[in-house]
């Protein structure tokens, strides 16, 4: 096994990762500032890094051992191997993502769970798109959405958000995909965690599945590129919020 080393966040839809999983990578694990994409053997990919014999660490292992419970408002995001005490208000999230996207630590993840929470998904239907672990739908349907669906382009993900779900007992349609496997289908909120250039590509689609007086969450999205998306999703929805943590944005939008 090969072992490319390159730095980037394994808490990011880096637009890299879709080009390694297509190049055939096993699994992706964060090692300090950099990320370790395993590989059957050395390929050729667009990605700037160095390539290593794979060693026995256990990475994935490693990385969950070291995750603590994050609280975003009502909510707890708890991996299953930690204690955790609630407030009376809380509710917990019980999250392992795997080689999946998402564990709640990253700037991205919080800003789009209090967003979630700001837009209260009560009896509301819920799309997360680009699911990862399925933190964000998940949280949903805690806060009490009538029906969440998650879809993400890797099959790996769709397994990992499914498994998190059943250990949450949160009922959810979870798809191999992106918006095009719901099509038809409209969403009282819309979230998704992804980067600023696919959000701008998915612009038109976002519009598309959802209803009047909806809201769409997008996060993901670094400062510098902020312009893109609100240029792509400013002449069909109203702005409603941002929130900035560092160099990352979060945008919320309605549908009049």
């Amino acid at each position: 096994m090969k072992v490319l080393r390159f730095q980037a966040d394994v808490e990011t839809d880096d637009p890299r990762f879709v080009h390694l999983w297509e190049a055939g990578c096993c699994g992706l694990q964060q090692d300090g500032p950099d990320v370790l994409a395993t590989f059957p053997e050395v390929v050729n990919v667009p990605v700037e890094g160095t390539w290593e014999d794979a060693d026995s660490t256990d990475y994935v292992g490693r990385y969950q051992a070291d995750l603590s419970p994050v609280a975003v408002g009502p909510l707890v995001v708890a991996p299953t191997h930690r204690h955790t005490t609630l407030e009376a208000y809380q509710r917990v999230v019980w999250l392992d993502p795997g080689l999946a996207f998402g564990s709640g630590h990253h700037a991205t993840t919080r800003m789009a769970l209090a967003a979630l929470v700001d837009a209260d998904p009560w009896d509301r239907e819920v799309l997360d798109v680009g699911t990862g672990s399925g933190v964000l739908a998940i949280a949903a349907a805690v806060l009490g959405a009538s029906h969440v669906v998650g879809v993400d382009i890797d099959p790996q993900a769709v397994e990992v958000a499914r498994v998190n779900a059943e250990r949450n007992k949160v009922r959810g349609d979870w798809r191999v995909g992106s918006i095009d496997v719901v099509e038809g289908r409209h969403f009282d909120t819309v979230v998704a965690n992804l980067y600023a250039e696919l959000h701008a590509e998915l612009a038109q689609d976002y519009v598309r599945v959802m209803r009047p007086g909806s809201v769409l969450i997008v996060t993901g999205i670094l400062d510098q590129r902020e312009d893109l998306v609100k240029r792509a999703l400013g002449s069909h929805l109203r702005l409603l919020g941002r929130q900035q943590d560092d160099e990352w944005v979060c945008l919320q939008w309605c549908k009049d």
